[in-house]
């Protein structure tokens, strides 16, 4: 018991000094919040979702949101799991000596070659919690990848 008290007070103390002020917008735990406001039209299957899964996925949320995305969002900008329909990021990578230039949207992404002038895009179905190679927002093939973002 004093072993794991002391392991956590190590992770708070460490975090409180790699991020000092960074709130955040806790994207994931409000996403999660939402989504079991909206599971049911009954209050009472919201309610009962929600006490099943407090005391264990919410504090698992909000720890992932605190240590990891707010991080990324402080340090980088954007957090990556809050990113709203309508809002683009576009970034430039090279990699070999070839520049891509990297345009985000949300649940989708798309990469065009300086040199060839050549797009891949995919996009994310919600629906269907996988990720698509797509063409003019056809899907092509699926991409195989475990995480959605």
């Amino acid at each position: 018991m004093k072993k794991r008290f002391m392991n956590m007070a190590a992770i708070v103390m460490i975090a409180s000094l790699t991020l000092p002020g960074c709130i955040g917008e806790f994207a994931l735990t409000r996403n999660l919040h939402e989504w079991n406001s909206s599971v049911s039209k009954h209050q009472i299957v919201n309610e009962l979702i929600f006490l099943g899964t407090c005391w264990w996925l919410y504090p698992l949320f909000a720890t992932v949101d605190a240590l990891l995305l707010n991080s990324i969002e402080f340090w980088g900008g954007t957090n990556p799991v809050a990113m709203r329909d309508g809002e683009v990021e576009n970034g430039v990578v090279t990699r070999e000596g070839v520049t891509y230039r990297v345009t985000k949207s949300r649940n989708s992404i798309s990469v065009v070659s300086d040199a060839t002038g050549q797009k891949s895009e995919a996009q994310y179905f919600p629906d269907e919690q996988a990720w698509f190679v797509t063409h003019d927002g056809e899907k092509i093939a699926p991409l195989n990848t475990p995480f959605p973002y």
